[in-house]
This record gives C-alpha cells, sequence and structure tokens, in this order.
C-alpha cells in the first residue's frame, strides 16, 4: 500500500512540488511542499514523511502546523514481525523545523498527560496474522481493558444455535425456499465476532465465495439475523432482516424483505423494498437506465424517463404515460443507445432533441441539465436569459471560455403540473471552479452568486444577490473568509446590503488543531469546546448556553464504544442545570432518557423523561413513555403510547394516558380509537394519520409531499422543485392563508421577505439585524441571541426531538437545525428528503437509502440513538459526537487512508469547525473529499479452505463465545485460540486477491500461494478492463496493475493485510458517477 502511495506521489510531482531525499541523518524521508501563494515560495505547507530501513513509514510530520507554529507529528511503532502495533495520535513536536523527533513516545504522553496515546492492535500468532484486539488511544481505555476484540470461527449448528446458521437456495424464478440440508455444513462459513468497547457483538458469516449471508447481533441473548441470499450467479436476490426471522412465505416476504431480480446480463431489473410494491427498471444497450416505474406510477401506468447524450450524461428526465407492457419496452430498448443531441428538432422546448426514443408529448419535465457549453441559454426568454448571462464582477474569479466536461445549466421544473420550472447557469474559471452561479427563483426573479478562491481553491470571498420578482426585494450579502497558515477557518465576515463589513464570527484552535473558541459578532458571545483524547466532544462552555456530555465519567453508566451515558446543559439566562442520564441495549438503541436537574441529575427526576419500552427486532418503536409538565407546577406521565404495526409500518397508536402536557405543550396527541390509524401507499409513503385528522397526504413523482388535507378541510400544499429543493408551502387553515416561498437563504411569508439564512443564524430583512443560533453537539437550536448578545428564544428538546419547553418562538428551525411545522397540529420537521414526527420517533417515508441500512426498519430514525446520531437530510445517519474534530485529525485521518493530507486537513478545518458539521458519511465505499475520491476495493480474501474447525476450536474457544456471549460479556482466551490455529485445528491457505478485484475476476478460490499467483498472472488483463469499466484513469490504472504485478511474490504471505484504492475519477468525479461505480461494484 505505501509502495502505490508513493508511486501516485511521483506520478502527480507535477501539480505538488516534491523533494525526495535518499537520506537526512539516519532517516529517509520525503518532504512534500504545497504553495498557498502564486510566486511566493515562503508561504507553504509542508509535509515531510521519515521511513526506516526497511522502508516503512516510521512518523509523519506537519511542519510548524499547531496555532503556536509547533511542528505536529504523528507515528507508528512495529511489532518484532514487522506488523504495525502501535499508531500514535497526532501530537505538537518539541520541533518546529520539520525535523525527526527521536523521542516520539515520551513526547506524545507529556503533550496529552496521557499514558496510553496511540492504538494499539494485537494479532493472532499464526501466518494469518490476523488482528485480534485494537485498543484505541486513553489509558482509560488501556487499563480497563477496553477494546474491540475479533474471534475468528466456523458454523457449526451443534453450539448452542449462536453458530448456526440457515441455508436458503434462490431458483431460476427467484422464488427462494429453504435448501437441503436446512443450515450449513459444519465448517462450510467463516464467522467473525467482532465485540466493541462496550461489550455489543456482531457475528458475520461469510461463504467460500466471500459473500456475506448473515449477520447475527446479540441483545440480552437474544439473535438478530439479517440473511442475505444469492442465487447461482453470486447475485444477491433476498436481505431478510431480523423481524422476519427467517421467515420466506409470501406475507413475510412481503411485508420484510428486499428482494432483486436480474436480467441475462446481470443487470439488477426489480428490487422491492419492505412493505412497497416493486419498482421496474429498464435500461438501454449501453446498461443505462431509461425507465424506471415505482408502485405507485405502476397504478396510474406512469414511468419516469431517462435521457443520456454520447458521454452517458443524464441530460433529462421526465415522467409519462405509457401502458406498453413491460416486456415490450425491454426488447424495444435492449439495441438502442439512448443518446439525444442539443441540435436537430427540440419538440420539447429545452434545447434537446427527443427522437431517439420518443413518447410525444404526455409528459411533465422534471429535471434538464447542460453541459460544455452556454448555448442553452437561446432556448430561454430574453429576460431569464439576460439575468443568467455571465457578468464580470471586481475581485472575483474569471470565466474561462472552456466548459468542457463541466455543468453549465440546469431548469428544475416545479412539480405541481404548472410547467413552470426554474434555470440555472454556472461559470468556471480555467481551473474548473465555480465563480458564478446565476438562477432564477420561485418567485420570478433571481439570485447572483459570485465565489473568489486562493492560489490552492480555498473560498476567499462570496457575493450572494438576491432579487425577489413581483414586488419582491432586493439585497446583497457579501462574505470574506480568512484563513491561518495552515488553511484552517479563522475568521468569517459579512456586509448586508454595502453595508461596512462586520464579523460574524471567528475561530480559534487548540494545540491539536482542533476547533477550541468561536466567537459571534467581535465578541459580543463566543463559545468555547473542549475534547477527550479521542476527539470526543466533551463540552460547550458560554455564558448563554453550556453543554457537557459524558461517556466513560458522569453519573450515567460507563459506556466506552462512544454512547453519550450522560448529559447537562444550561440555557439562556435561566440558573436551572438541567440532564439526562442514558442507557441502552445490547444494539446500542436507546431505552431511557433520565431527566434530573442539577450537577448529579438528581433533583426534580423525571420531569421530562423518556422512555422506550419496547422495540421489535427490527428497531421499530413499540411502546414509548415520555413526562412531562402537567399544570403550573406539576409533572407526570403525558404519554403513555403502545404501537401496533403491519410489518414495518404503523397501524395504530394507543396513549394509555389521559393527562394532557400543560399549555398544549409537546406530546402525541391520541385523536382517534381506531382498528387502523395509518395508511400507507404503495411506496411506503404515510398517507392517512388519523390521531392529527389528516384524511390524506399526496406526493410527487420524488416521494416528497405534496399535499396534506385534514378532517376540516385545512390543506398544506407543497411546491418542490425537480432537484428535490422545496419552494414553497401554502396553509389554508380555517379560512386563513399563509404562503412561505424559499428563494436560496430567503424566505418570504406572504410577499413579504422577512429573513436571510446566514452561516451562523439568520438575518431579520425587516430591521436588517443578525441573530444567532447558539447549538449543542447535534446541531440542535437551543438558544437564539440577537446582535447585542441578547437571548431571544431558548429551546429544550427531549432526545428524540420532541420540543418539550421554548420560553418565546421567534423562528422555525429547532431540533438538528431543522424547520418545524406546528400549524394544525402538524409537528413535522422537514429534513429535505423525508419528514420526522417526534412524537413516535419515526419517519413518515422509507429512507431513499434503505439498503444501506438493512438490519433496521427503514422508518427507523438514527438507529434509535438520536443522542450519538443526526440525520443531515433524511437519508444518511452520521455520528456527532465527534463533529467538531478540527483540521489536525482530519489531515492525519487522511493519510491514514490514502488520501491527500492537506486536502484532509482543510476538510477537517473547515467542515469540522461546527457542530455536526464533520457528519461520518457511512453509506458506502466513495470516499469523496477535496483531495479526489476514492473508492475502497476491500481488504484482501482470508482463510480461504477451512478444515478441522468443528474439532479443537469448537471444543474449547467456541464454547467460550457462547457462553459468554449469552451474558453479555466477551472475554476470550485468544492464546488458547492461536495455539491451536499453529497447531493446525484452523488449516488452508490465503485464497484471491483484494477481495473486490476477485469477485470481478472471477470468484477465485485458491489453496496455495502458486496458484494465486498464477491466476492474478492469468487476470492481469482483466483487471485492467475492471478498473478502467469503473471509470479509473488510465495512469491510475497502470499504477494499480504495475502494484498487483510486482507484489505477486508476497501475496500468499501478505494478502489478508492487502488494502487496494483506486482513483474513482479522471478530471472530475461526481456524485452521481460515484454512485453508479459504486453500485457496479456492489454487483
Amino acid at each position: 500500500m505505501k509502495r502505490l502511495i508513493l508511486s501516485l506521489i511521483i506520478m502527480f510531482s507535477g501539480l505538488f512540488p516534491i523533494q525526495i531525499f535518499a537520506q537526512s541523518l539516519s532517516n529517509n524521508y520525503v518532504q512534500t511542499r504545497i504553495y498557498l501563494e502564486a510566486g511566493n515560495a515562503s508561504r507553504c505547507m509542508e509535509q515531510i514523511q521519515y521511513f526506516d530501513d526497511l522502508g516503512r513509514e516510521e512518523q509523519l510530520v506537519l511542519k510548524q502546523f499547531a496555532p503556536n507554529g509547533q511542528d505536529m507529528v504523528s507515528g507508528v511503532q512495529y511489532d518484532s514481525y514487522g506488523r504495525k502495533w502501535r499508531d500514535f495520535i497526532p501530537v505538537q513536536s518539541t520541533y518546529s523545523a520539520g525535523s525527526y523527533m527521536p523521542s516520539l513516545s515520551e513526547q506524545a504522553v507529556r503533550f496529552t498527560g496521557d499514558a496510553s496515546p496511540y492504538k494499539e492492535i494485537g494479532y493472532e500468532d499464526s501466518p494469518l496474522e490476523r488482528v485480534l484486539s485494537e485498543t484505541g488511544a486513553g489509558d482509560v481505555w488501556h487499563s480497563a481493558n477496553k477494546k474491540k476484540r475479533n474471534v475468528y470461527l466456523v458454523n457449526d449448528a451443534s453450539v448452542n444455535g449462536l453458530l448456526a446458521a440457515r441455508y436458503y437456495t434462490v431458483s431460476s424464478d427467484y422464488s427462494i425456499t429453504q435448501g437441503s440440508p436446512s443450515v450449513y455444513a459444519v465448517g462450510e462459513l467463516r464467522v467473525t465476532l467482532a465485540v466493541g468497547e462496550d461489550n455489543d457483538s456482531t457475528l458475520t458469516f461469510m461463504d467460500k465465495q466471500q459473500h456475506t449471508v448473515l449477520i447475527r447481533q446479540r441483545n440480552k441473548g437474544v439473535s438478530h439475523d439479517t440473511y442475505y441470499v444469492y442465487n447461482d450467479y453470486g447475485l444477491l436476490c433476498y436481505v431478510l432482516p431480523p423481524q422476519q426471522d427467517g421467515g420466506i412465505d409470501a406475507t413475510s416476504l412481503g411485508l420484510y424483505a428486499y428482494s432483486y431480480k436480474y436480467d441475462d446480463r446481470d443487470r439488477c431489473i426489480e428490487k422491492k423494498l419492505p412493505g412497497c410494491e416493486p419498482v421496474i427498471l429498464v435500461y438501454d444497450r449501453a446498461d443505462r437506465l431509461v425507465l424506471e416505474q415505482n408502485g405507485v406510477q405502476k397504478g396510474k401506468k406512469r414511468w419516469t424517463v431517462y435521457k443520456y447524450d454520447v458521454l452517458g450524461r443524464l441530460l433529462y428526465s421526465f415522467e409519462h404515460t405509457d401502458a406498453t407492457p413491460v416486456a415490450t419496452l425491454r426488447e424495444r430498448l435492449k439495441n438502442i443507445c439512448v443518446e439525444e443531441r442539443d441540435s436537430g428538432t427540440d419538440n420539447l422546448g429545452i434545447g434537446y432533441t427527443n427522437t431517439t426514443v420518443s413518447w410525444g408529448t404526455d409528459l411533465q419535465l422534471i429535471l434538464v441539465n447542460y453541459y460544455d457549453d452556454y448555448k442553452f441559454l437561446a432556448s430561454l426568454g430574453l429576460t431569464e436569459s439576460t439575468s443568467l448571462a455571465y457578468l464580470t464582477k471586481s475581485g472575483y474569479g474569471t470565466r474561462s471560455d472552456y466548459a468542457d466536461g463541466l455543468q453549465t445549466g440546469t431548469r428544475s421544473y416545479l412539480l405541481d403540473g404548472s410547467g413552470k420550472y426554474t434555470a440555472s447557469a454556472m461559470y468556471y474559471d480555467q481551473k474548473g471552479r465555480l465563480v458564478q452561479h446565476h438562477s432564477s427563483n420561485v418567485r420570478g426573479g433571481y439570485d447572483k452568486e459570485y465565489y473568489a478562491y486562493s492560489f490552492t481553491g480555498k473560498p476567499l470571498r462570496h457575493h450572494y444577490y438576491h432579487y425577489g420578482g413581483n414586488g419582491g426585494s432586493t439585497s446583497d450579502r457579501e462574505y470574506v473568509y480568512s484563513y491561518d497558515d495552515a488553511e484552517r477557518l479563522t475568521e468569517v465576515r459579512y456586509s448586508l446590503n454595502g453595508s461596512t463589513q462586520s464579523v460574524l464570527y471567528s475561530n480559534s484552535y487548540d494545540g491539536y488543531g482542533r476547533l477550541q473558541k468561536r466567537s459571534y459578532n467581535a465578541n459580543v458571545y463566543s463559545a468555547s469546546y473542549a475534547y477527550n483524547i479521542r476527539n470526543w466532544l466533551t463540552g460547550i462552555s458560554g455564558s448563554k448556553f453550556t453543554q457537557n456530555l459524558y461517556y466513560h465519567t458522569g453519573n450515567g453508566t460507563p459506556c466506552y464504544g462512544g454512547n453519550v451515558s450522560s448529559m447537562t446543559w444550561k440555557s439562556g439566562n435561566e440558573s436551572t442545570l438541567r440532564g439526562y442520564k442514558f442507557s441502552y441495549d445490547g444494539l446500542n438503541r436507546l431505552l431511557t432518557a433520565a431527566y434530573g436537574e442539577g450537577s448529579a441529575i438528581g433533583t426534580n427526576v423525571n420531569r421530562f423523561t423518556e422512555q422506550v419500552t419496547n422495540y421489535d427486532k427490527n428497531g421499530n418503536i413499540l411502546g414509548l413513555k415520555r413526562y412531562g409538565q402537567t399544570g403550573a407546577s406539576t409533572y407526570g406521565f403525558v404519554d403513555n403510547l403502545t404501537m401496533t404495526l403491519t410489518g414495518n409500518q404503523l397501524k395504530t397508536v394507543n396513549d394509555a394516558v389521559t393527562a394532557t402536557a400543560y399549555n398544549n405543550g409537546f406530546e402525541f396527541k391520541d385523536g382517534a380509537k381506531l382498528t387502523k390509524e395509518y395508511s400507507y401507499d404503495a411506496n411506503g409513503n404515510l398517507t392517512e394519520d388519523s390521531n392529527k385528522n389528516i384524511t390524506s397526504i399526496q406526493y410527487n413523482c420524488l416521494n416528497l409531499p405534496s399535499k396534506v388535507m385534514f378532517k376540516d378541510g385545512s390543506t398544506i400544499a407543497y411546491t418542490y422543485g425537480g432537484d428535490g429543493a422545496k419552494l414553497k408551502t401554502i396553509h389554508k387553515i380555517g379560512g386563513s392563508t399563509t404562503t412561505t416561498e424559499y428563494c436560496g437563504d430567503v424566505i418570504y411569508e406572504d410577499g413579504t421577505a422577512k429573513r436571510m439564512l446566514t452561516e451562523a443564524g439568520y438575518v431579520t430583512l425587516s430591521d436588517k439585524k443578525p441573530h444567532y443560533y447558539l447549538q449543542d453537539h447535534q446541531g440542535n437550536n437551543r438558544v437564539v441571541i440577537n446582535e447585542s448578545g441578547s437571548v431571544e428564544e431558548v429551546n429544550h428538546y427531549y432526545p428524540f426531538g420532541g420540543l418539550y419547553a421554548n420560553s418565546t418562538n421567534v423562528q422555525p428551525y429547532k431540533y438538528n437545525g431543522k424547520e418545524l411545522d406546528v400549524r394544525k397540529g402538524l409537528n413535522w420537521y422537514d429534513y429535505g428528503t423525508r419528514q420526522y414526527d417526534a412524537a413516535v420517533g419515526r419517519w413518515h417515508a422509507v429512507d431513499p437509502l434503505a439498503e444501506k441500512y438493512y438490519e433496521v426498519s427503514p422508518y427507523v430514525y438514527c438507529l434509535n440513538d438520536p443522542v450519538k446520531h443526526v440525520d443531515p437530510d433524511g437519508k444518511i445517519v452520521g455520528t456527532a459526537i465527534g463533529g467538531i474534530f478540527g483540521g489536525i485529525v482530519g489531515g492525519f485521518r487522511a493519510y491514514r487512508e490514502g488520501r491527500n493530507v492537506w486536502a484532509g486537513v482543510a476538510e477537517g478545518a473547515v467542515s469540522g469547525a461546527i457542530t455536526g458539521a464533520a457528519v461520518d458519511l457511512a453509506v458506502g465505499s466513495a470516499v469523496a473529499t477535496g483531495g479526489g475520491s476514492l473508492l475502497v476495493l476491500g481488504v484482501g480474501a482470508a482463510a480461504g479452505t477451512i478444515g478441522g474447525a468443528g474439532g479443537a476450536v469448537a471444543g474449547d474457544v467456541v464454547g467460550q463465545v457462547v457462553e459468554q456471549l449469552d451474558k453479555g460479556e466477551v472475554k476470550i482466551s485468544t492464546e488458547n485460540f492461536s495455539s491451536k490455529a499453529v497447531n493446525g485445528a484452523i488449516a488452508g491457505a490465503v485464497g484471491g486477491v483484494a477481495s473486490g478485484v476477485a469477485s470481478n475476476l472471477g470468484k477465485m478460490f485458491t489453496t496455495s500461494a502458486k496458484s494465486i499467483q498464477q491466476t492474478m498472472s492469468n487476470n492481469i488483463n482483466s483487471t485492467s478492463t475492471v478498473l478502467r469499466e469503473m471509470g479509473a484513469s488510465a495512469e491510475t490504472t497502470g499504477v494499480v496493475v504495475n502494484q498487483i504485478t510486482k507484489g505477486m511474490g508476497e501475496v500468499g504471505k501478505k494478502t489478508a493485510n492487502s488494502i487496494w484504492r483506486i482513483d474513482a475519477g479522471t478530471s472530475i468525479t461526481t456524485e452521481f458517477s460515484l454512485k453508479i461505480t459504486e453500485d457496479k461494484w456492489n454487483q
């Protein structure tokens, strides 16, 4: 891997000046400089990689990177077998010239004040060198032996059922049956038991083709099994989530299972999500998705159509009616490449032809994309094309005459059937950076944005001009960004309507490069941040909001794996210190948030406690208790809910509490006593909620709500664009109509511009006054202050987001910073992709990325840990506790992951500068950063054939696993396991190269290093073809193939440690292309 990194460094030396010296003193090193200013060689960021005599990386030094000008250094120590043993966290060096630090371990202890400032890895004593344990940084974890552990086993149905796995087969017509025998024979599957720092456990079962066939999680001795079922070609056909309990009858499959069907080219042509009707997919000859029909569309004979250019870029999409049988459509398209042109007959008025495959005019356009040039402006009206035209602006970037390969414009059609659209044009400089973005808005006006960049591509200035149209307001604002010599964001200044610039906020950083202090409006208010050695946020301290987060300390049950055990906070001008103690089950799902006050969280207990009394195996909440204020000075039960479900979908909610929350406070409103209170459509969207008196919810073609209708005739109507952006909301309630329009960051109410959102809060446009959000670790808006620091709003939340107390209500953005609509008792948080109901802790629709979280219900909120996790857009679950990392951590992590160090530093410094911004996007293998986009191909296959394990190991180690796992803790004697492995209880050879490459090269499964090498030699050409098909550049393909060839001599010894990464793009990589690459890779 390191040779690959060095080769890439040499390859791109033209972009990043590198000096390579044979030796410095007693250490080999590679020195890299990234210049920050054109023509000024003294302004640069510098890193030095030091290597030992065996060519192994020993230290990584970032010269003068610490805020005080000292170097930052991280290092690796190896064991006697040459394996990475200790990985030190980055700390300040005693030097400032980039020098090698001979006493790194001692300095790390001194600087951190911690005896164990490193991650320590333990290996099994066998030629496979598999990782047995990993203890993260922090003496608390090392002293308490809190580590992540792996135990390597094989399946065995005779051992208390814990290591048994059902065996399923799929026939050619995609019917699923339980095989014969009904369970896998002993030793057919490799099993890895992963035990977390809080003794949470997961067993992963893999077959000989490296397919995961079962993931088993344990909670209080009960297994929660997710089965993966493949056909004879190795294609995933079914996923059976835990609540299904392995059932394969038609009802269970319909309610819980994920299912997939493929054509003769292994393309997925039908997929079904739990509780939904199947989605039909039709492709053209070039394997591009051309037609898509979901369950709702099927009932209306509607299709979504996608059309492309010759380069495979999506040109436009629309929805239309077509009753043609699916088989006929497949036959029509199988020999056609759907390619349209920007010249020829334009019968849609969008600048493109509609001739390759035409479906007439019965269509509703959704989205149109333009590339390479600006000829599309001619297809717009004169006023619109003029407002989108490029304008030279002093102090900002200059447009290049060439935009080849870049997206230059869009049309986003309003999904209300009006045929109206908003259009945009994007202009780039010679480096392909966006310098102007002009767009029309829903009010008939337009918005213009201008950008200026530093030599390294950091944003320096951003000017935003808004014209509301139709009597709307005109406003403009300008942001100016400043950075330190390590490119950490230090200050943001802004001006409104040409006024004198003032400081919006400023940042300062601690000795690790983490955000330490943020000051607002020239120190009118400031907040300080504290962390533990793992960079988990432990405290936010300010005069108007204070929060303390406790993990293994505090008044709750100690948690070592990242869960918050207790939390205290104080908001606004209140003197009361409030708090929660949290408890979790074995799946890290929140059970109880026990409220209390005072530093010990021991007074006024349970006033606002929230407790989940029961989950099903998919994580659906079945019971929920909630305490709250019931009178002017009384507190007690406000909710005692029991949920019934059909599959994952709500059927009824019954509240056993008759008392109501005081002053119409937050609670579940039990508005109906019916046998069925909730209904869903064929796409799994909520269409009826009798408890809220909602009789109907309609959706557009993007599964976004278009209209909510209430029993009394009140309505809420939504207008979205084809890009999914919400543009307008109209509330018609009790004879009163309120219209809210969203024009970028400017929000109108009843035709009047009311507020402009900023990077730190918002500006009220009636008086041009700024207001600031004070947020907690999740980005929840706890306090709103004005420009003088006076408190305007205070919010308190239940863990699942319910707003149980607020002083005043001056603005609608609350939990997670999301807009809360309380009109007509709706109480939905708008996350963009989905609406969230905090009263029941559920989403109203299926997760668009449900297939990333097979093991949980697609309606579950934040994996049922709303204290640790956040969901930024209704699709992605991220971790909030490490949200404010800062630059240095991002930089070192980037290097360890094979990314550009300085891009990672910038990413960490900017995106990590505010709570919740550094969300861990754990949604797949594609990793996009400022330093490029990488696709992780996976760890090399290990332990090919397994024999004899059912005897010696199962008789000893497996017995330990079963016994201790059922007790909720696992402390396995790994020495015993290792000795048996060495003595031959587990025998076999390493098989395959990196598992991903192996699967693409034909499911290699070999039993000796010699046959591995022969197989690799025979498939070098295939490797090259696969990488190029996945989008890798020619240079990257050459490097990977070269490294594979060079490494063949060592593959038999080190395959288990091989990780290959490829650059998933050439000059430009879009999210769309990454998704295609990832989907292709998963298949």
